[in-house]
Parts: C-alpha cells; sequence; structure tokens
C-alpha cells in the first residue's frame, strides 16, 4: 500500500512540476514582455514654454553656432584625470540648452531656463553647485528666469558679449 501511495505521490509531484516549470516561464516571460512595453515615446522632448524658448534662441545666435536642449553635464564637462571620483557628481545632472561651436562642437555656453522648480531649496543648491562646475571648466552660463514675455534681444547681447570675450 505504502508504495502505491508512494507512486501516486510521485506522479501528482511529477505532473504539477509538469505544470508549474511552463507556467514559471510563462510568468516571466509576460514579466519581460511587460517591462519591455513599459518604455514608451514621449510625445515631446521639450514642455511648451521651453520648446518656445529653444525655437526663439535658434534664431538669436550667430549662424557658426548651433544650440542643443537638454544636454547631459558629464558631456559638457570634463573631469580631470586626478579627480575621477567627481565624475559621480556631475553624472545624471542636464542642463537645459548648451551653445556649441559648430565647428568643432566645442560648448561655449550654458543656459538655464530657469521654471519654478528653480525656486525651491534643493533646486538651488543644485544651480550653485552647476554654476561652479561650469566656471571651473570655463564655459559660461546665463540663467532666465521663465516668464511671458522674455526679452530676446537682452539674451542676445548678453550671449554677443560672452561671445566677444572669446574671440
Amino acid at each position: 500500500m505504502q508504495h502505491i501511495l508512494f507512486s501516486a505521490f510521485l506522479f501528482l509531484k511529477i505532473k504539477i512540476m509538469e505544470l508549474f516549470i511552463p507556467l514559471s516561464i510563462l510568468l516571466i516571460m509576460i514579466i519581460l514582455g511587460l517591462l519591455v512595453l513599459s518604455y514608451i515615446k514621449p510625445n515631446f522632448f521639450l514642455n511648451i514654454p521651453q520648446r518656445r524658448f529653444f525655437k526663439k534662441l535658434q534664431q538669436v545666435i550667430p549662424d557658426n553656432y548651433i544650440v542643443l536642449s537638454r544636454f547631459p553635464l558629464n558631456h559638457v564637462v570634463d573631469v580631470n584625470a586626478l579627480k575621477r571620483e567627481y565624475r559621480q557628481k556631475i553624472n545624471r545632472k542636464v542642463v537645459d540648452f548648451v551653445i556649441f561651436e559648430k565647428q568643432n562642437l566645442k560648448p561655449i555656453i550654458v543656459i538655464e531656463y530657469d521654471g519654478k522648480t528653480h525656486d525651491r531649496e534643493d533646486r538651488q543648491i543644485r544651480d550653485e553647485f552647476i554654476d561652479k562646475v561650469l566656471k571651473s571648466a570655463g564655459i559660461k552660463i546665463i540663467h532666465i528666469k521663465h516668464q511671458q514675455n522674455i526679452n530676446f534681444k537682452e539674451i542676445k547681447n548678453k550671449i554677443d558679449d560672452i561671445l566677444k570675450t572669446l574671440a
């Protein structure tokens, strides 16, 4: 009798494992499939005020320069070879706009378009850090406060003044 019960138990265990393994594989595939499907293309890269600012900014910079937006800070500045641990401090930080010299794609000016989030204390600390990093790398920064009527003539003058000092 014990032999029959043991055989029945073994048979049942095998059948459960036969069902369990495919189900676990299916579950893993579903989870992985959902993870893959979790990535979507955004409807826009910049919000509406940023897009308007970007379009106007492109119009006021000289032809031998280009402007790129939402640029990783660690691609704008490099870290001194002796201070590699500093790289972690700039990784995952992004600046709003960077004006590059067109010929060599050398970063010249960073423009931070300061919206309401820049009023928060944590954001101000971050902005001060970014300003210090850029200054130490010799890259000028211009902060533009978000508002309805931005004076692009004034921004153009600031950019031109900086470019004159570099010539």
